[in-house]
């Protein structure tokens, strides 16, 4: 039976002795975190000698309209983006042993989750994903970039879905969220749109167990950035 892999467990030690690397919860982040959380999971299956998991990266404003990048790992043979969470362990293909799966992590996973290591980076990265991210999820994307005039034409295209009453598929509190940001456009008080995502930032560190780690940054369209930039870019994880 798979279980997931807590601190205690030879893999997490292993990876914990690596730079930039700390373990919270259930899962091992790639420090540092700033506007996003780069991490990955993994079960142990003892009976095979073998581990499978997940690696994930994901925005840390708009909680409710993440944008969110995430693969599975370890497997003999490849599924759909994140769908080994999902489906049955019986329907799974053979997860890879211990050492093999080690090696992947540490040759491939952490590599490219390193990569990763700018909002501009991560940015484009989304952009080339195989699924693309919801409207709601982009539209906070591009105005975390200060990608305006893009939100602004993505807003105008959904505004009619984001502003009507949901059915009860729909939580309104969640369409709340986008409301208030386009009205923030509509009047281009970029302060206060840059305040809201601080702020919703700051309570999804601290119920995902991140702000021990988390880092407050600024956004690309805030005054100061290019300086802060200059000075994080070296600044150990």
């Amino acid at each position: 039976m798979a279980s997931p892999i807590g601190g205690e467990h030879w893999l997490t030690r292993r990876l914990e002795q690596q730079h930039g690397l700390i373990h919270t919860g259930l899962w091992t982040v790639v420090k540092p975190v700033r506007h996003f959380v780069r991490r990955m999971m993994a079960y142990d299956v003892p009976e095979k000698g073998a581990l499978y998991g997940v690696w994930s990266i994901q925005s840390l404003w708009a909680p409710l309209f993440p944008t969110e990048l995430e693969d599975t790992i370890g497997f003999s043979t490849s599924l759909p983006q994140g769908e080994a969470i999902l489906i049955s362990p019986e329907l799974m293909p053979p997860p890879i042993g211990y050492e093999a799966f080690q090696e992947h992590i540490e040759t491939a996973v952490l590599p490219f989750l390193r990569s990763v290591d700018s909002l501009e980076r991560f940015y484009r990265v989304a952009a080339r994903q195989a699924n693309p991210v919801t409207p709601h999820s982009n539209f906070c994307l591009e105005l975390a970039m200060g990608n305006f005039d893009g939100a602004s034409k993505l807003m105008a295209r959904q505004r009619n879905d984001w502003f009507q009453k949901q059915d009860d598929y729909f939580d309104e509190d969640e369409f709340e969220q986008i409301r208030q940001l386009c009205h923030l456009l509509d009047d281009a008080n970029y302060g206060a749109i840059a305040r809201t995502l601080h702020e919703w930032e700051a309570l999804t560190a601290e119920h995902s167990n991140l702000e021990k780690i988390w880092e407050p940054s600024p956004f690309p369209f805030e005054p100061g950035y290019d300086d802060w930039l200059r000075r994080s870019r070296g600044k150990p994880g």
